[in-house]
């Protein structure tokens, strides 16, 4: 069942473009559906030094648009010996997440591609870092690639929301769950499913095991997640195996990197909730925090209600004025 209808890969001049588009074309070829290659220049490129001391502005923005034609010609020339058909570019001029947001708005994508920034976690917040803003504004589903060598996702964990005591199912987790099915069908990939309940206080533990009733609960979960969410899987070429699905207790962050680490996840999708309070506001959503401590790739899925602060503030029509 096709679940992307049109992607945007963002190239970047550093590595990592090539590994991207080979994961796009795995879900164009596998979903029917369109590709686009974006990329953005600032207006003082972080890779060109002569850019402060040149003496011919124009003819070196006119050498730097050469230049960057290039790497999407090229790209665009390998997706098509892939067999993508519907594949197209554009270069453009401004800050990166803004224009890419403007584009998905305007052009209606449903999966953006970016490799993630290098560097600290003090660096990315001092300067431009377009994955985490991207999480914050970009109303579509966002992949953020760790730009490694391998391009199959062997292993894909669904999260579920972690902060009840059953699992709900709500609209959320099944765009969560839709949109990892359609990952691993893509890639021939196991998937996993995490459901993770906050301990207080540590009550229902005996050193580090579970109280037996609440382990049992625990337990009773698993088939609460086959009823619940079960269905959504019918649409997808996945294997469902109970072994798979992780019903854990304690923190949702300490779950979720346990339990990557423990089963070598190389993707993790989850949902990207809009800033709902303070803390939220201050400290990102549970997605774009997952960018700091998760060294594997990750999958921010937006709800149907997401609302972009660029477009309430008139940035998409400022765009294509």
């Amino acid at each position: 069942m096709s679940q992307f209808n049109s992607i945007l890969v963002c190239v970047e001049t550093h590595s990592g473009n090539l590994e991207m588009l080979e994961q796009a074309i795995e879900l164009a070829k596998a979903n029917q559906a369109a590709i686009k290659l974006l990329h953005v220049i600032s207006d003082f490129p972080e890779d060109t030094a002569e850019w402060w001391n040149v003496r011919h502005p124009d003819k070196l923005k006119k050498r730097i648009i050469a230049e960057r034609q290039a790497i999407l010609d090229d790209l665009v020339d390998h997706a098509r010996a892939e067999g993508v058909e519907q594949v197209e570019s554009e270069l453009r001029w401004g800050k990166t997440f803004i224009e890419i947001s403007r584009e998905v708005m305007k052009n209606h994508h449903d999966l953006v591609k970016i490799v993630a920034k290098r560097g600290n976690k003090v660096s990315r917040m001092l300067t431009e870092c377009p994955s985490r803003d991207l999480l914050q504004h970009c109303p579509c589903t966002l992949w953020v690639s760790r730009g490694k060598t391998h391009t199959r996702p062997k292993r894909v964990l669904a999260t579920l929301g972690g902060t009840h005591s059953d699992v709900a199912c709500d609209a959320l987790d099944i765009k969560v769950l839709r949109a990892a099915a359609s990952i691993a069908e893509a890639n021939g990939s196991e998937l996993h499913y995490l459901h993770a309940m906050p301990l207080y206080g540590n009550k229902g533990q005996k050193g580090k095991k579970l109280r037996a009733d609440l382990a049992d609960y625990v337990d009773s979960l698993k088939d609460q997640f086959k009823h619940k969410c079960g269905s959504v899987l019918n649409d997808f070429k996945v294997e469902f195996n109970e072994d798979r699905v992780h019903m854990l207790v304690g923190s949702p962050a300490n779950a979720l990197v346990e339990l990557v680490s423990d089963k070598q996840i190389d993707l993790v999708v989850m949902g990207a909730r809009p800033h709902e309070d303070l803390q939220t506001v201050l400290l990102g959503n549970r997605a774009m925090r997952a960018l700091d401590y998760l060294k594997c790739d990750v999958v921010g899925v937006k709800p149907d209600d997401f609302v972009s602060l660029l477009e309430s503030e008139g940035e998409v029509a400022s765009s294509s004025e």
